[in-house]
């Protein structure tokens, strides 16, 4: 098995756990890749040739024991913490906002349907002005009533 290993032999980030029976050699598998090949949003095979690996390399590299378990473990970690959800959902939100946003500036979109958009993408953006009015700055709010007899009504000044 060692042999089928060999062209692997230079990588550095990648490590056999220490209980396989295999040798241990390293390789250079950028986490990115377990991750990437964990969240299942792109053909795997795709994912492999944007890291450079050629055809030959991906199906040894899909094949070997380790690197599964490595995407086995990332996915369930995903699936425990949600992230598998808020990634599909992040994709499916940003093809949709490409869409809204053309629609909105249309000629057919109200100004209140601009509007509405706008506030949902500043929302989004978190450039919404959240600034609010320090109490030390505000002026004192105070009321003044004078009550004068002899039956005449009260005269209440609010300032």
């Amino acid at each position: 098995m060692s042999e089928d290993l060999t062209e692997f032999a230079d990588y550095r980030e990648f490590a056999l756990p220490d209980i396989s029976s295999e040798p241990h050699v390293t390789l250079n598998i950028p986490p990115q890749l377990v991750w990437e090949c964990a969240a299942g949003l792109e053909d795997p095979v795709a994912i492999a040739r944007r890291f450079n690996l050629s055809d030959e390399q991906w199906a040894r590299l899909s094949q070997w024991p380790a690197f599964i378990n490595a995407v086995q473990a990332q996915r369930a970690q995903f699936e425990r913490e949600g992230m598998t959800f808020r990634l599909k959902a992040s994709l499916m939100a940003d093809e949709v906002m490409d869409g809204l946003f053309k629609q909105t500036i249309s000629l057919d979109s109200t100004i209140s349907q601009k509007l509405s958009v706008l506030n949902t993408l500043v929302d989004i953006a978190g450039i919404k002005n959240t600034k609010k009015e320090d109490a030390s700055n505000a002026a004192p709010k105070f009321s003044i009533t004078i009550n004068i007899p002899q039956g005449t009504q009260p005269l209440t000044i609010d300032g």
